[in-house]
């Protein structure tokens, strides 16, 4: 895999006692029924019967404690704030949103989405990248569809794309990035003139269309050069640069570091 899932599986024994606190957007997926007592500063410790099956959207931000009433297994996995942001708006229109915390979901579909990717995991993503990350692209749009910090798609802003138009422009830059992309190419997505889409796009994106194709551009660079079997000419071509010099330039700039490094340290 190019990019692997920060997926875990952890099993506790009775009476062990954990104090975390969660940089980014954490789910915590209980394959068996268990009992903990949790807590944290805001929140007084309390006592839960959890149920198999059961997802847990952590708090983020938040240092918590969690105390296991019997041997738990909990298998964790972190999202990137990309992934979320890019199934907002593919989901709900729009990008500025999070999943609200919640002490527990059991639903049949969002079980049998972590079970599939929990045998993936222990035997070693033998289906490959492809098929990890559409699950958990699916948990994501899951838990977005029901548990977002808005329930509906919000309002369009004045001047704005319509939700479908924002879904179209992205789906429409996300399947071309290897090829060249041109304002009008996006206008024509969303029916619009030129002048108009790129007003709407800018309050819609609060950037403008060619920041926002750059951005992802250097996003699907830096995924393929978390694999060692692509070239850094493959990975220019790929991602839409004319030359491979002309990558490392804009990368550079970007990032402040240049592909090389950043293939050695991340891949």
């Amino acid at each position: 895999m190019t990019r692997p899932l920060a997926l875990r599986e952890d099993t506790g024994a009775r009476g062990m006692v954990s104090r975390r606190q969660f940089a980014k957007q954490t789910l915590v997926y209980f394959p068996d029924a268990s009992r903990v007592v949790h807590g944290s500063d805001d929140h007084p410790n309390q006592r839960y019967d959890v149920p198999q099956g059961t997802v847990v959207i952590a708090l983020r931000h938040e240092p918590e404690t969690i105390e296991l009433i019997e041997n738990t297994t909990m298998v964790t996995l972190e999202l990137q704030d990309d992934l979320l942001g890019d199934m907002a708006q593919t989901v709900l229109g729009r990008v500025d949103t999070a999943l609200v915390a919640s002490s527990g979901i059991v639903d049949t579909r969002l079980t049998a989405l972590f079970e599939t990717l929990r045998t993936e995991h222990r035997a070693g993503y033998p289906t490959g990248q492809a098929f990890a990350e559409a699950i958990e692209r699916s948990i994501v749009a899951f838990l977005l569809t029901h548990h977002a910090s808005e329930a509906a798609p919000a309002a369009v802003a004045k001047g704005g794309l319509a939700p479908f138009q924002a879904r179209r422009v992205v789906e429409y830059i996300d399947d071309r990035l290897s090829e060249t992309i041109t304002i009008r190419d996006l206008a024509v997505t969303c029916q619009l003139s030129i002048s108009h889409f790129a007003r709407s796009f800018a309050v819609t994106f609060n950037e403008t269309p060619h920041r926002y194709l750059m951005r992802r551009r250097l996003l699907r660079a830096k995924d393929l050069l978390r694999g060692a079997d692509t070239s850094l000419l493959d990975v220019a071509q790929l991602t839409g640069f004319q030359t491979q010099q002309h990558f490392s330039r804009v990368f550079a700039h970007a990032t402040g570091t240049t592909p090389g490094t950043f293939r050695r340290a991340n891949g």
